[in-house]
C-alpha cells in the first residue's frame, strides 16, 4: 500500500486557511495543547487517554459536539451535541507505550489501522453507510494521523477483496471468528494493494528538536493546527467566510437600512417593502419615495418604462425607488470592498490614508454624490483641487458604475435624499422582533442619522479579509468577515426581490463549471488543432509537446472559448466560470506574464474563491505595496507586480471575450456586472508607468452582460448577414473593433461615439434581415392574393371576369383575413410587449459569429434557469414545451440551440423531466439534438427554501443528424437525505446507462438505477397488484359556490382536513354532490365504508402518506380513496404495506413522478401498481396488529412517537417481499 503524507497546511481548505485567526484563539489553542501533553504524560493506557482528549477538544472549540467512547470504538466525535447524532469523526487510540501497534508515516499496515478498518466496516452497515462521517483519526495524543472519510472510502471500502473478506468475517465464514483472523487477512490484502496512494495528514503536537528536546510550536504551526482542530476542518462545518453560508445578521440589517423585509409567500421567500407598521422614514427606500413624490419625478419616465415597474402608481413608485436604492447600495458595497482592499494592500502601514467611507467625514448625501461623480469617475489629474486634496488616495476606476444611470438622470440622485432624517438602530424599535443591530447605542441617546448609521454599519464588518493568512489582534478580530463571495450571496438574495430568490450554492456552481468547462476546453482545442485528447491531462501533454514557443498562441486560442449563462441572475455562474478558466489555464501552463513567460504559481478554487499559492503549495500570495505618507510615494516589488498584473490581464481578457450573460431582469444584469468588476478589483494593481500611483482601470462591461429575454428573438439564428458584413463600414472586423474599443473606452464621450456606431450597425442588421424575412415575404404574397382576387372580379377585354362577384368576395375576404393575421404577427414582433424584451442572439455578441458572419454559437452554456410557468407565446416556440409550460424545458432546448456543434449545455433543473409523462416532448427533443452526457440527482433540500427535487444534467450537441449508435451517460443518484458537504460531489462514483435504455422506449422515460426496477420485479414475483384487489379513485373537484360551512339539504360531508401517515386531521365542510361537480368518481360508494385515504403529495421524507377510515365522507382531489374488494386481504395489512419504507422507496425510485407546486406527487397508477405480497391470514396478522397499534397511538396524540413500531412494520414487510439486507440498504435514504 502506497502512502502520501501531507502537512496540516496542505490539508486545510484553502478558503478556511485564508480566514484570519484571532490572537485569543491562538493563545487558547496553545494553552490547551500544553495541558493535553501534561495530562497525557500521566496516562497508563488507551482508556486513560479518553478524558484528556475530551477536555482538549472542549478547550479548542469542539465542546458543542458529543464526544465519547462508543462500544469498542475508542472515541467518537458526533456531528451535534446529542449521543444519537451521527458519527462525524472515528478515532483509534494507541498509547505511546505500544509503538509496535501504532501506524507510522512510512508504514500504515499495523494493528491500529486494522482495528480502525474493522470498526469502520462494521459501522458502514450498522449506521447506514456513515453518511455524515468526515474524518478518521489514528493517534497517540502526541502524534496524529488524520484521513479524510472520502479517502478512506476510496482506498479501503472500494477495495473489493478487503470488503469481501469483511463480509465473510461478518457472516462467520472465515476460519475463525476472532478479530485476529480479520487483522491478519487485512494485513496480507493491504500488502498486495496497488493503485493510488493513501493520502493522510501527519503532525505532532509534541515536536522535538534534533537533540530530542521538546520545542515550542512556531506561530504558523499553531495557526495551522488550531484550524485543524476546529469544526470547519474536522467536521467540515461552514465557517464565517464560507461562500455557501449567508451572514444572516449582515443581510437582515442591510435589508432594514434599505427599508425592506423578507417574507414567505407560498413556499418562496420574497423581499418587499416593509409593512406599514414597520416602515422607517430614514430607510433608503422610504427616503427615496418621499423625494420622488414631492417633485412628481415619475412623470419624467416614458409610459412603457413606467409600466415595467408594475401596473399601479404605488408599485411603480416602489419599483423605481428600489432600483435607485439598489444602485446606490451596490456602489457603496463595491467601494467598501475597494477601501478594504487598499488598506490590505498597504499592511502593515498607514491605514487612515485609505479610509474614504468614514462616517466622520461623510455627513451628508451630497458628499457621497461628490465621491461618486467628481472623484471616482474622474482621473486624478482631472479632479478639482478640494476633491484631489481630500481623496488623494482614492483611485480612478473608469467604470460605468460611477456614471449616473439612465434612471438617475430622469429622476433622483443620492444627493437629493434628506440628510437630517434619523433611523433607529435595528432592534431599538419594538415592531421588528428577533433581530438586533451589530452597533450599540447608548441608553437614552438619540438615534443616528440614516447615513451615519449606514456607514457605521459597514464599518462594523471586515471587508479586507481575502488573501490573508495572519493573526488578528483583539479589536480587528471582533469584526465579522464579509468577503466578495459572501457579498455575492447577499446580492443574489436581494436581487430576487420580485419572484423569490433561490441562491445556487457555491459547491454546485463550482462543480458544474469544473465539469462543463474542462470538457469544453478539451473539445475546443481538439476541434481547432485536430487533436484527440480525452481529458485535461492528455491536453496538457499535447500542449507541452508542441513546445514553449507556442504557449502564447495556445493561450490566445484558449481565450477564444465562449461561455454563456442565459439566465445569469446575479452572475454567480459567471464568477465561478471565471475562476475555473483561470485554474485551467494554470494547469495547462498557459497562464503567462506580459512577456509570455510562465508564472511560477499554482491556482486553485476553494469554496468558490480563487486562491494563488507558490509552487510548493506552502505560501499564499498576497499583493503588497509600501506607502510613505509623508512623500506620497509608493513602491511595489517586481514579482508582485508581475503576478498581479498578469492575473488582472487574464481576468480582463476572459471577462471581455469569453464570458457572456443575459437576463430578463435589468437589476440582475447590473449586479452581475458589479460582481465581475469585484472579481477584477481583487487583482487590481498599481501600474509601473504611473510610478505606482494609479490602479489599472476597469473595463466597461455593458456589452457582455445584457438585459433581455433569452427565449424570444425576432430574427432566427440562421438569418443571413452576409450583405451587411460586405460593407466596408460595417464589416465583422469593424464590429469587433468597436466592441473591443468599448471595453476600454475612457470617459462618457468615447463611449457615446462607440455606442452610436454599434446602434447604427444593429439597425443595418435589422434592415438587411427584414429584406429576407420570411414573414414579410408571406405578407407580400397575402397582399398579392388580395389584389388578384379584386382584379379577378373585373371583366377583361372580352367582358368576362375570371371570378363571379360572390366568388371574388369570398376569396378577397379570405386573403384579407390572412393578411390581417400576418400583419398582427408582424406588429406584435416589432411593437408587442413580449418582443419589447427580445434578445437578438443573431448579432448582439460578435464574438460568437464566424468570419463569414454566420452564427457559430457558444462552446458551453450553463446555469440555473427559472423553473416557473412560461407564457403560451413562449412555449409555442419550443418543441420541448409541448405538454408542459415549464420555462426550464424551453431553456434546455434553447441552450442546445445556442451551442456550437459538440458544445456542452449544463443546467441544474428539476428532475421531473426524466420520467414525468408531460415531459416526453423534451426527452424526445434532447434525443434528437444532443447526447445526455451527465446526470446527477441531488439530495432533497439543496435549495433550502425551495421544495423541489433537482439534478445536474449535461448535454452534448449533436453534429448534423443524431448518431444512430448508442452512447453511455454518467449517472449518480444521491439519497434524498444525504448532506452534501465539502468535496462530496468530486468524490462520487458514476454508473453508466446506455442511451438505448431510454431512447428506444415509448415515452423515453429515463431511469438512472435499474436496480430499483429489478427489485420491484422481485417484489412482484409472489405478489398481486393493489389495483387487482381494490377499487380506487381520486376525490372530487367542486365549484366554490357548491361548498358550505354548515350542513345543507342534499349536501354530503366534505373532508377538508389533512390525511397523514396513520392519522387524520379532521375538518369538514359540506358539498352539493351531483352533476354540478367539475370532477367526481363514477360511483359514490368509494366514499363509504372501510377504506384507505392516500395523499397525492409525498412527504418531504419521500414517504407515502396513507391512513384508514370507516366514516362516510367525500374527499377532495388531493386524496385518493381505495377500498379493498378481495376478502382475502385485511385492509389494515394493506395499509401497513402501502406505508412501508420499502414501498415508498420503490415508488419514488421508479415512478413517473410529476410535481405540483414543487412537491413530489404520487400518481393513481403508481398506487394501483403497488405489488402486495400474497400473504396468508397468519402472515398478515402481525402487520395488521402493528398498524392498529400505531393508529391507536396517533388517535390519542397525532405527534406520538411510533418509530419503533413502524421500524418493526418495515422489517416484516421487507421479509414478506423476501428482500436481503443489501437490497433493503439499497432502498435506504
Amino acid at each position: 500500500m502506497k502512502l502520501a503524507p501531507i502537512l496540516p497546511s496542505q490539508a486545510l481548505d484553502l478558503a478556511f486557511r485564508r480566514q484570519k485567526t484571532a490572537r485569543a484563539t491562538l493563545d487558547a489553542f496553545e494553552a490547551a495543547r500544553l495541558q493535553l501533553l501534561h495530562e497525557l504524560d500521566a496516562t497508563k493506557d488507551e482508556a486513560d487517554m479518553v478524558q484528556p482528549l475530551s477536555r482538549f477538544f472542549g478547550r479548542v472549540g469542539l465542546g458543542g459536539y458529543y464526544l465519547n467512547s462508543h462500544g469498542k470504538r475508542d472515541l467518537v466525535l458526533r456531528t451535534g451535541p446529542a449521543p444519537a447524532d451521527p458519527f462525524g469523526v472515528l478515532f483509534e487510540l494507541k498509547h505511546r507505550k505500544n509503538p509496535g501497534e501504532m501506524v507510522r508515516p512510512d508504514d500504515f499496515n499495523r494493528k491500529a489501522l486494522h482495528e480502525l478498518l474493522l470498526y469502520y466496516f462494521q459501522e458502514r452497515t450498522a449506521e447506514q453507510q456513515l453518511p455524515e462521517l468526515r474524518q478518521l483519526v489514528l493517534t497517540t495524543g502526541y502524534e496524529w494521523f488524520i484521513i479524510d472519510a472520502h479517502e478512506f472510502h476510496r482506498v479501503f471500502w472500494k477495495y473489493t477483496a478487503l470488503r469481501q473478506h469483511f463480509q465473510k468475517y461478518k457472516q462467520g465464514q472465515t476460519t475463525s471468528p476472532d478479530t485476529a483472523d480479520f487483522y491478519k487477512a487485512a494485513r496480507e490484502l493491504l500488502d498486495q494493494r496497488e493503485g493510488e496512494p493513501l493520502r493522510f495528514t501527519h503532525f505532532s503536537l509534541d515536536p522535538h528538536d534534533e537533540q530530542g528536546r521538546r520545542r515550542p510550536l512556531g506561530e504558523r504551526e499553531r495557526l495551522w493546527l488550531s484550524k485543524v482542530f476546529s469544526p470547519p476542518h474536522l467536521l467540515k462545518e461552514p465557517f464565517a467566510q464560507d461562500a455557501n453560508t449567508l451572514n444572516r445578521a449582515f443581510y437582515e440589517e442591510l435589508l432594514y437600512l434599505m427599508g425592506l423585509e423578507e417574507v414567505k409567500d407560498k413556499g418562496r421567500k420574497l423581499i418587499q417593502r416593509c409593512a406599514p407598521e414597520r416602515r422607517q422614514r430614514g430607510s433608503l427606500l422610504e427616503n427615496t419615495l418621499v423625494q420622488l413624490r414631492a417633485e412628481d419625478m415619475l412623470r419624467n419616465l416614458p409610459p412603457e418604462q413606467l409600466a415595467s415597474y408594475g401596473p399601479s402608481p404605488a408599485e411603480q413608485a416602489t419599483g423605481v425607488a428600489l432600483e435607485l436604492g439598489l444602485t446606490w447600495i451596490s456602489r457603496l458595497l463595491f467601494l467598501k470592498l475597494l477601501e478594504g482592499q487598499l488598506r490590505r494592500y498597504h499592511q502593515p502601514g498607514p491605514d487612515e490614508a485609505f479610509r474614504f467611507l468614514d462616517p466622520r467625514q461623510l455627513q451628508e448625501y451630497d458628499q457621497l454624490n461628490l465621491l461618486f461623480y467628481r472623484v471616482l469617475n474622474r482621473p486624478a489629474a482631472e479632479r478639482e483641487r478640494p476633491e484631489a486634496d481630500q481623496y488623494g488616495q482614492v483611485p480612478y476606476l473608469n467604470s460605468s458604475l460611477f456614471e449616473p444611470s439612465a434612471l438617475e438622470r430622469l429622476t433622483l440622485r443620492i444627493s437629493g435624499l434628506d440628510d437630517k432624517v434619523e433611523l433607529p438602530l435595528l432592534g431599538a424599535e419594538t415592531k421588528r422582533r428577533g433581530s438586533r443591530s451589530v452597533l450599540r447605542q447608548e441608553a437614552g441617546g438619540p438615534a443616528p442619522s440614516a447615513l451615519t448609521y449606514l456607514l457605521r454599519f459597514l464599518d462594523a464588518y471586515d471587508f479586507a479579509s481575502e488573501g490573508s493568512e495572519q493573526v488578528e489582534e483583539a479589536d480587528a478580530a471582533e469584526r465579522p468577515l464579509i468577503s466578495a463571495a459572501v457579498l455575492g450571496l447577499i446580492f443574489e438574495k436581494i436581487n430576487g426581490y420580485r419572484d423569490g430568490s433561490f441562491y445556487t450554492p457555491g459547491f454546485i456552481t463550482m462543480y458544474m463549471c469544473r465539469h462543463t468547462l474542462r470538457r469544453a476546453v478539451v473539445g475546443h482545442f481538439n476541434g481547432r488543432y485536430g487533436w484527440q485528447a480525452d481529458d485535461v491531462p492528455a491536453l496538457r501533454e499535447l500542449l507541452a509537446e508542441a513546445g514553449r514557443a507556442r504557449r502564447p498562441e495556445f493561450s490566445a486560442a484558449f481565450n477564444e472559448l465562449r461561455v454563456l449563462d442565459p439566465a445569469v441572475g446575479s452572475g454567480h455562474f459567471l464568477v465561478s466560470a471565471l475562476n475555473e478558466l483561470l485554474v485551467l489555464k494554470s494547469e495547462l501552463r498557459l497562464l503567462l506574464d506580459a512577456e509570455g513567460e510562465l508564472l511560477p504559481y499554482t491556482l486553485t478554487v476553494a469554496r468558490d474563491e480563487l486562491v494563488i499559492l507558490d509552487r510548493d503549495y506552502e505560501n499564499l500570495f498576497e499583493y503588497r505595496a509600501t506607502f510613505e505618507a509623508a512623500t506620497g510615494q509608493r513602491r511595489v516589488s517586481q514579482p508582485h507586480t508581475r503576478l498581479q498584473s498578469a492575473l488582472f490581464r487574464e481576468k480582463r481578457l476572459l471577462i471581455e471575450h469569453c464570458l457572456y450573460g443575459v437576463d430578463l431582469n435589468p437589476n440582475s444584469v447590473r449586479i452581475c456586472r458589479l460582481r465581475l468588476w469585484i472579481e477584477l478589483l481583487k487583482h487590481a494593481y498599481y501600474t509601473p508607468e504611473s510610478q505606482y500611483q494609479e490602479l489599472e482601470t476597469l473595463p466597461n462591461l455593458e456589452l457582455n452582460v445584457r438585459a433581455g429575454n433569452s427565449l424570444i428573438s425576432r430574427y432566427p439564428l440562421q438569418s443571413d448577414l452576409t450583405e451587411v458584413f460586405r460593407k466596408k463600414d460595417f464589416s465583422l472586423a469593424a464590429y469587433r473593433r468597436a466592441v473591443s474599443g468599448f471595453f476600454s473606452a475612457r470617459g462618457r464621450e468615447q463611449k457615446l461615439v462607440l455606442e452610436d456606431f454599434l446602434q447604427r450597425l444593429k439597425d443595418q442588421f435589422r434592415t438587411d434581415i427584414q429584406r429576407h424575412d420570411p414573414l414579410l415575404k408571406r405578407i407580400a404574397r397575402a397582399r398579392d392574393e388580395m389584389t388578384r382576387a379584386e382584379l379577378d372580379q373585373k371583366p377583361d377585354l372580352f367582358g368576362k371576369a375570371r371570378l363571379s362577384e360572390e366568388e371574388g368576395r369570398v376569396k378577397q375576404t379570405s386573403a384579407r383575413q390572412s393578411l390581417e393575421k400576418l400583419e398582427h404577427e408582424r406588429q406584435q414582433r416589432e411593437q408587442g410587449t413580449l418582443y419589447r424584451e427580445a434578445f437578438e442572439w443573431r448579432f448582439e455578441f460578435p464574438e460568437v459569429l464566424r468570419p463569414d458572419g454566420s452564427f457559430r454559437g457558444f462552446d458551453a452554456v450553463l446555469g440555473n434557469p427559472p423553473y416557473g410557468s412560461a407564457k403560451q407565446e413562449i412555449t409555442s416556440r419550443y418543441v420541448s414545451s409541448k405538454g408542459n409550460s415549464d420555462l426550464y424545458s424551453a431553456f434546455i432546448e434553447q441552450a442546445i440551440n445556442l451551442t456550437t456543434p459538440n458544445g456542452i449545455a449544463s443546467f441544474i433543473v428539476p428532475v421531473s423531466w426524466l420520467s414525468g409523462d408531460k415531459y416526453s416532448s423534451l426527452r424526445e427533443q434532447v434525443s434528437k439534438t444532443s447526447e445526455l452526457t451527465l446526470g446527477i440527482i441531488l439530495p432533497y433540500g439543496v435549495f433550502t427554501e425551495a421544495f423541489v427535487d433537482t439534478g445536474i444534467f449535461s448535454f452534448k450537441k449533436n453534429v448534423g443528424k443524431p448518431d444512430p449508435k448508442s452512447y453511455q451517460t454518467d449517472v449518480f443518484q444521491f439519497g434524498p437525505k444525504t448532506t452534501i458537504a465539502g468535496d462530496l460531489l468530486d468524490n462520487i462514483t458514476f454508473s453508466q446507462i446506455d442511451s438505448e435504455q431510454w431512447t428506444t422506449k415509448k415515452g423515453m422515460s429515463i431511469v438512472f438505477d435499474n436496480s430499483i426496477e429489478l427489485l420491484k420485479e422481485k417484489m412482484s414475483a409472489k405478489s398481486v397488484l393493489l389495483g387487482s384487489i381494490s377499487v380506487s379513485a381520486r376525490g372530487i373537484l367542486a365549484n366554490p359556490e357548491d361548498i358550505f360551512q354548515e350542513e345543507q339539504d342534499l349536501a354530503e360531508r366534505l373532508f377538508v382536513g389533512s390525511a397523514r401517515r396513520y392519522s387524520l386531521q379532521e375538518e369538514y365542510s359540506w358539498v352539493l354532490y351531483g352533476d354540478n361537480l367539475k370532477e367526481k368518481p363514477s360511483t359514490k360508494s368509494v366514499f363509504q365504508g372501510t377504506r384507505l385515504l392516500v395523499r397525492r403529495l409525498i412527504s418531504r421524507q419521500f414517504r407515502v402518506q396513507a391512513t384508514i377510515t370507516e366514516s362516510d365522507f367525500v374527499s377532495k382531489k388531493d386524496i385518493y380513496t381505495l377500498k379493498v374488494t378481495n376478502a382475502d386481504y385485511n385492509p389494515y395489512y394493506i395499509l401497513g404495506i402501502v406505508n412501508s419504507e420499502v414501498v415508498s422507496r420503490t415508488i419514488t425510485g421508479s415512478s413517473t413522478i410529476a410535481t405540483k407546486n414543487d412537491f413530489s406527487q404520487l400518481g393513481l397508477n403508481d398506487l394501483r401498481g403497488i405489488p402486495i405480497p400474497a400473504a396468508t391470514a397468519e402472515q398478515q396478522a402481525p402487520i395488521a396488529a402493528l398498524v392498529e397499534q400505531v393508529l391507536a397511538a396517533k388517535a390519542l396524540h397525532p405527534a406520538a412517537d411510533t418509530a419503533e413500531a413502524e421500524q418493526q412494520l418495515d422489517a416484516l414487510v421487507a421479509a414478506l417481499y423476501g428482500l436481503s439486507d443489501d437490497e433493503i440498504s439499497l432502498l435506504g435514504g
